[in-house]
């Protein structure tokens, strides 16, 4: 099932103070932004579900959905969206998990664990 990440001013109470965070992003004026999704479909021990999902048509139709909701006057996708990415229990992509003093943690630490997948789709509103 597909999540919708909002930006973080939209998080009540803020999660993680101090963590990186990866939500959706939307320009002032509402003419363009990103919209990420979350999917933590799994089946047998895999996430390939998730990344179908993902990737799928019916996740590019609900982030013009979302942008059209917030107010983007008719949305549309915005070029090539970023890959699909893995993130932790606590919603941190894995590539910005890091210890006290800013290093990676090593991939068999418990913070380090797929949780679920994201991915930021790039939305417009219509030029002309």
């Amino acid at each position: 099932m597909l999540t919708y990440i909002p930006p973080r001013s939209a998080r009540k109470p803020p999660v993680h103070d101090g963590q990186p965070y990866d939500g959706s992003e939307f320009h002032p004026d509402m003419s363009r932004g990103s919209v990420v999704l979350e999917s933590n479909l799994k089946e047998g021990g895999s996430f390939g579900m998730a990344i179908d999902e993902l990737n799928g048509q019916e996740a590019r139709v609900y982030a013009i959905g979302i942008a059209n909701q917030l107010g983007m006057a008719d949305a549309r996708l915005n070029g090539m969206s970023d890959g699909v990415y893995p993130v932790n229990s606590d919603g941190i992509p894995l590539d910005m998990v890091q210890d006290g003093d800013g290093k990676a943690l090593p991939p068999n630490h418990p913070k380090m664990l797929v949780a679920a997948y994201r991915k930021r789709i790039l939305v417009t509103k219509k030029l002309v």
